[in-house]
């Protein structure tokens, strides 16, 4: 069998894991794998848009700016978004951040999450210390005192001083380490599709509580395209998944009270289910979990990727300033990281599930409560601010 040696090897090339290696890379203090079990590097297409998107915060921005991966992003297509608009349909009341109250040009950008793929790995390949290897599936895993050796499906052996989990949500590295997760189904699937509307979106994020579910319409580049997403109840997804264009189209629009006008056509529809998941622990051995591997989130505030960049580059941060001890893997360290972000995003979990509960609760009582913190919120300039903050993220660390 032949055998390869890392200091650390990166299991999953999505968005986290890409973004892990090309901050690493950058310190140039490592040797670096990242093992991807797709046989293809994703590509981006400019003629048409991929179904996946995210919503990247300025925190997020910065990050992908000192990786020297934002100049290659925006030279494609990045959509805008300088307000966001919230309407509890129910209590017919609306609510607006503007990018104005902070003095600043945007809110964030919706990007498609194949571009970000395809830009990172291109900046990544110009670092010689990272080899990417690509079609490559695990099929067992052995915790030594010094190392972790990972054994591919082809015969592969790879020897890591620090093995990283960024291989998703059904993480097979995570599972193998015995680490236990938090999961709860919110019996609701993610309904994701592009729409054209015969109204410009205005670089305007709009939001819709519903009675029935949420519904998020996202600004691409181009001024009447939007990108959806509609949590719906499970049973509610299978009736949408089947009707026809045009009366998926009709529904949209009852649903968004024609904030966009006329829904003039969809892309093909994709459902996914919502469900949140957290790990009892981000670490073990000479191993940590990053992304959603570690956790996963209900996508109405749209900050699961924003969580998991943020994962990698506190990880990034601390690996590095480790990088001249005798063991940069110690649990020691690992623990600073797990400390630091675990707190963090049991936070976002907490403010996540307040906001879902108190949109779809049927409580009298609730939904008066909702009523007067919307016009709280709508009326005071200082909570505007505060939830704006929340939104847009921070960084971990100012430069990389």
């Amino acid at each position: 069998m032949r055998t390869n040696a890392y200091d650390i090897v990166i299991v999953g090339g999505g968005i986290v894991g890409l973004t892990l290696a090309l901050r690493l890379a950058k310190a140039n203090v490592f040797s670096i794998a990242l093992l991807e079990s797709q046989t293809t590097q994703t590509s981006w297409h400019a003629d048409a848009y991929h179904h996946r998107v995210s919503a990247i915060t300025p925190a997020s921005e910065r990050l992908f700016r000192a990786l020297s991966v934002w100049d290659i992003i925006t030279k494609h297509r990045v959509g805008y978004f300088s307000q966001i608009k919230i309407r509890d349909v129910e209590a017919d009341i609306d609510l607006q951040f503007d990018s104005e109250t902070l003095h600043l040009n945007y809110l964030g950008t919706i990007i498609e999450n194949n571009l970000l793929q395809s830009a990172l790995t291109e900046v990544l390949a110009t670092y010689p210390q990272v080899t990417i290897f690509n079609g490559t599936n695990l099929r067992d895993v052995r915790f030594e005192p010094n190392f972790i050796e990972l054994q591919s499906d082809d015969g592969q052996l790879f020897h890591a001083r620090l093995t990283v989990a960024a291989d998703g949500p059904n993480s097979w590295l995570r599972d193998q380490a015995g680490i236990v997760i938090d999961k709860f189904s919110y019996q609701q699937h993610a309904i994701v599709t592009h729409v054209e509307t015969s109204q410009s979106h205005e670089q305007i994020a709009r939001q819709f509580f519903l009675a029935d579910g949420i519904l998020a319409f996202l600004p691409l580049s181009k001024p009447n395209l939007s990108s959806i997403v509609w949590s719906v109840s499970s049973k509610q997804t299978e009736n949408l998944m089947k009707e026809s264009t045009d009366f998926f189209c009709a529904r949209l629009e009852v649903a968004s009270q024609n904030g966009l006008g006329d829904v003039l056509h969809c892309t093909e529809r994709f459902a996914f289910p919502i469900y949140k998941q957290h790990a009892k622990s981000y670490v073990k051995h000479r191993l940590a979990l990053v992304g959603d591997a570690a956790h996963t989130i209900h996508p109405l505030a749209g900050q699961g990727v924003n969580m998991g960049l943020q994962d990698a580059a506190s990880l990034a941060e601390i690996l590095i300033q480790a990088a001249q001890t005798p063991d940069f893997a110690h649990r020691r360290y690992l623990r600073v990281y797990e400390r630091t972000r675990r707190a963090e995003n049991l936070a976002m979990f907490q403010a996540v599930d307040w906001l879902h509960k108190i949109f779809s609760s049927d409580s009298s009582t609730i939904k008066s409560l909702r009523r007067t913190g919307l016009k709280l919120t709508k009326q005071w300039k200082v909570l505007q601010q505060f939830f704006i903050k929340q939104a847009m993220g921070k960084d971990v660390h100012e430069s990389c």
